[in-house]
């Protein structure tokens, strides 16, 4: 019998792709727009090309057998430097044709809108292509995308795909993470071939044309829209049309972060997003509805696999042919496919084959979460599901009546129950080291939720077909409003009951990757019960354990000073150990959003275990810190060093001032009138912090201030937090 990989080719080539793409994004890190890279990268291909086809042309076969390895070697090799090239060649700011090339700052660009406005509160934001630049320096055709962003108002919301604007302002680089474990947009910008952001004003922008995008991609965002207007029509709770728009259309600017984040307690977020969980739901179920085809003909199967790749298309186009759903549409379809044409097929080679055609058309792709989140769940369920599943079997065959039909809703509530196990095991490392967070009640909110959505997206889609029929529409209206209803109070009673979900988990890459290769050492002991198997899964959990152990140890006795940059909000923490003082802004703290962004992943990592408020009195002792409310502000003293925290001062504070405060360092915060000059006079300070809180003016005049005076300063909200770290005490 031949092992589980030699039946899997195509993992072997997805690898290789993988290890191709990795490998460029690396090296573009240390090396961009190397073209020496790509020199090294196609002589090695077609050296492996030339390798191949010879080793195909020799007649005698005992040579060619004795020449396999090499000839695999080189096919591996092959594939790696092709996924890099691919990479390499895919990433527009290679190419000298790049609109960054001719930007001078005083610019005139022609774009090409090729996504839909996302709508914010204040911020409208659209994703285009600059066709054409003209500056002083001349007139240039180019290409490359930028992030353009506009004060919302209801002109800029009439912005449609296709539109071509004519466009006055300064494209600036996206900025990279300002806080310490902070997710770095930039890099996923980047991903996207997104570099450039402009920021633009009514009077910064003309719409010069309409209707010159691609016409398929045009009427599904107007499908989209009309169908907003169905949900909008039946769904009048907030929170309820939020999710309703996720899931249905992938529309996310209605979803609030509250509601988000019980989804993501409750360990049912996959719902909310356009992945492999939507459109699987359909496969599945579709596949189990019409199964009853597969016994007539081979004609009726292929009318089964036309109709549910045709429905899945069709969803794909509710919700705009985004990129997620694309992805999962093409791996589904490309399944259903084999399946058709081969009964026996093997549904790893179709999966890692719908993976080998996404990654040869976008290789960035691999660096989305969706993508990572999809296939992980989906192998997980196709391999760990029925190993699951087969622990506890239910027989039905001779039990009749109301008992045949309780054993078989225990059997379908196992069979859910057991996906999710396998869809939770194989996506496990991958959600630590993303949210940090473990929900603890999965199982439960799966069991429920799972069947909740489906119906959800079967009665959504009911919908929208029969949404200009009197009668229907209402009646579909009414039972879709009502699932909804129900699923979302669910999701909101669970998260809210206690110890329903472990936050502050923090992996690191190393830690998931050894995650990884003991889920992948235990599966591969359950096929070959070899002793060397299960020790190395055991080796590599002590190297795992070591690692985690030189964390906690690392952690213990850290001390660090952290003025982090929040737009517009004080937020200053002391660390020790494990314990954290903090004087944020309220606004702040009941902003969960900023929070979880800015705040919550260095903590996590920080191995964070208690939290103390330091509390706007005269004096705040506790253990570890002193604070001490004075005239010129707040007065920390923190590990041997001592803190102005310079909050509400002006310069009439200071007329009257004779004692002199000698500080380690002065952090300003708020409007403040003060000028550096009259503060030396009574403060004796040489280093200097503006929070997120100080004006653009008045950071700019001390800065000038800390040049005259021969200060060191740091503006936290252009250079990005201040850490200040006071090493560690002894264990």
């Amino acid at each position: 019998m031949r092992s589980f990989w030699s039946r899997v080719p195509m993992f072997r080539v997805v690898f290789a792709l993988i290890t191709g793409i990795l490998l460029e994004i690396l090296c573009n890190s240390f090396f961009p727009t190397s073209i020496k890279s790509v020199l090294v990268a196609g002589t090695i291909l077609a050296i492996s090309l030339i390798f191949i086809g010879v080793n195909a042309g020799l007649k005698k076969v005992n040579l060619a057998y004795r020449l396999r390895l090499f000839n695999g070697l080189a096919l591996q090799a092959g594939l790696i430097t092709l996924a890099y090239l691919m990479t390499w060649f895919y990433t527009q700011k290679n190419y000298p044709g790049h609109f960054s090339n001719f930007l001078t700052g005083k610019d005139i660009m022609l774009v090409s809108i090729n996504e839909e406005a996302v709508l914010h509160d204040k911020v409208v934001t659209i994703t285009g292509r600059v066709n054409e630049v003209v500056n002083s320096t001349g007139h240039f055709k180019t290409s490359g995308l930028v992030q353009l962003g506009f004060l919302r108002d209801s002109i800029c919301e009439q912005i449609n795909y296709g539109d071509v604007l004519l466009i006055k302002s300064k494209a600036d680089t996206t900025e990279g993470p300002k806080n310490p474990y902070e997710r770095n947009y930039k890099t996923m910008l980047a991903f996207h071939n997104i570099y450039h952001k402009a920021f633009v004003t009514r009077s910064d922008w003309k719409l010069v044309d309409t209707a010159q995008g691609n016409y398929l991609i045009a009427a599904a965002f107007h499908l989209r829209k009309n169908f907003l207007k169905v949900l909008t029509r039946y769904v009048h709770d907030r929170s309820d049309f939020g999710v309703a728009s996720a899931i249905m259309l992938g529309y996310k600017d209605y979803l609030g972060f509250d509601t988000y984040q019980a989804y993501a307690d409750s360990g049912t977020v996959q719902v909310l997003s356009i992945s492999a969980f939507h459109v699987g739901i359909m496969f599945f179920m579709l596949n189990f509805l019409l199964q009853w085809m597969d016994k007539r003909s081979q004609k009726m199967v292929i009318v089964k696999t036309v109709l549910i790749i045709a429905f899945i298309w069709f969803y794909a186009c509710l919700t705009g042919l985004s990129l997620p759903v694309l992805r999962c549409a093409t791996m589904f379809s490309l399944i259903q496919f084999g399946m058709a044409l081969n009964r026996n097929v093997n549904r790893f080679n179709m999966l890692a084959g719908s993976a080998v055609l996404l990654l040869l058309f976008n290789p960035f792709v691999l660096t989305e979460t969706g993508f990572q989140l999809s296939y992980l769940a989906v192998l997980g369920i196709y391999y760990l599901q029925p190993k699951i599943a087969n622990l506890l079997v239910f027989k039905n065959r001779d039990v009749r009546g109301v008992y045949w039909f309780f054993i078989n809703l225990i059997n379908f509530i196992w069979q859910l129950t057991a996906a999710s196990i396998a869809a939770q095991i194989a996506i496990l490392p991958l959600c630590l080291f993303y949210f940090n967070q473990f929900p603890n009640l999965f199982l439960l909110t799966n069991v429920v939720v799972v069947p909740l959505s489906n119906l959800l997206i079967f009665t959504g889609t009911v919908l929208f077909a029969v949404s200009h029929i009197s009668y229907l529409n209402d009646a579909a209206g009414w039972f879709f409003n009502h699932i909804l209803s129900i699923l979302d109070n669910f999701i909101f009673r669970v998260s809210s009951l206690p110890y329903s979900v472990t936050k502050g988990v923090a992996l690191s890459v190393a830690e998931m990757l050894l995650l990884y290769i003991i889920i992948a050492l235990l599966c591969w002991f359950s096929e070959d019960r070899k002793n060397k198997v299960l020790i190395s899964a055991f080796a590599v959990l002590l190297l795992f354990s070591s690692f985690t152990s030189y964390k906690k140890i690392a952690r213990s006795g850290q001390k660090q000073m952290v003025v982090y940059a929040v737009p517009k909000q004080k937020a200053i923490a002391f660390i020790s150990d494990n314990t954290v003082f903090y004087d944020f802004d309220s606004t702040l703290l009941c902003d969960r959003r900023a929070m979880q962004l800015n705040i919550s992943p260095h903590w996590y990592n920080s191995g964070i275990g208690s939290e103390t408020p330091i509390y706007d009195k005269a004096i705040t002792a506790l253990p570890g810190l002193y604070s001490s409310r004075i005239a010129q502000g707040r007065v920390v003293l923190f590990e041997g060093k001592k803190i102005l925290v310079a909050d509400s001062l002006s310069t009439a504070d200071y007329n009257g001032t004779r004692l002199k405060l000698k500080v380690d360092l002065v952090i300003l915060s708020g409007t403040l009138k003060i000028t550096l000059p009259v503060l030396k006079k009574s403060v004796d300070f040489d280093e200097v912090v503006f929070d997120s809180r100080c004006r653009p003016a008045s950071r700019k005049r001390w800065k000038k201030d800390c040049a005259e005076l021969n200060l060191t300063c740091w503006d936290v909200n252009s250079q990005g937090a201040y850490v200040w770290n006071l090493g560690h005490s002894s264990p």
